[in-house]
């Protein structure tokens, strides 16, 4: 008989992301993201707020080869801060290649309206998973836990960016190699 675990049905993740991009000079951006949320079965707020945070610097090389480094504040139990270094390659205005870790993934432009806005679809893989408070039963009594899941997910999606870095997507994928 295997050995149980004392884990909700449902899990919750509530929050507002704030972005910005700032181009300091014609071959060097910033971006920064920064995620504020609840992450809870919403039976205990007690350790639920956590923030997810990422700040990165980009160098245009060249015109279709861009470097990126910085960091990612997963702010889980099981993982803190990663490393963010890679690149991104596009041959041309249609296709993106992006391998940055810990998030790669290819995109193809579907259309495109002036300098209005453009509409994207991709593929990629990424580190997928988080850490919930929870409460769970032991031996007949409640305790406030935390619990983290760990997967790579298969992303694919479809994003539209507007000028003034304001857009919308949708995203769908596959959890696989979960623990």
């Amino acid at each position: 008989e295997g050995i149980g675990v004392d884990v909700p049905e449902t899990l919750y993740n509530v929050g507002v992301t704030f972005f910005n991009r700032k181009q300091w000079a014609p071959r060097i951006s910033t971006l920064l993201l920064v995620t504020p949320s609840i992450r809870s079965d919403f039976s205990t707020s007690e350790n639920a707020y956590r923030t997810f945070g990422l700040g990165v610097i980009n160098w245009q090389w060249r015109d279709d080869f861009q470097w990126t480094i910085g960091a990612v504040f997963l702010d889980r139990a099981d993982l803190g801060v990663l490393p963010v270094i890679g690149a991104t390659w596009t041959p041309n205005p249609w296709w993106k290649v992006e391998l940055t870790m810990p998030r790669p993934r290819v995109s193809r432009r579907l259309w495109k309206q002036a300098a209005e806005a453009e509409s994207w679809a991709y593929v990629g893989l990424g580190l997928g998973g988080n850490t919930w408070s929870v409460t769970r039963t032991e031996s007949g009594v409640e305790r406030i836990d935390e619990f983290s899941i760990r997967s790579i997910d298969l992303q694919f999606g479809v994003e539209t960016i507007r000028a003034g870095n304001r857009g919308w997507f949708a995203e769908g994928g596959y959890a696989f190699a979960r623990r």
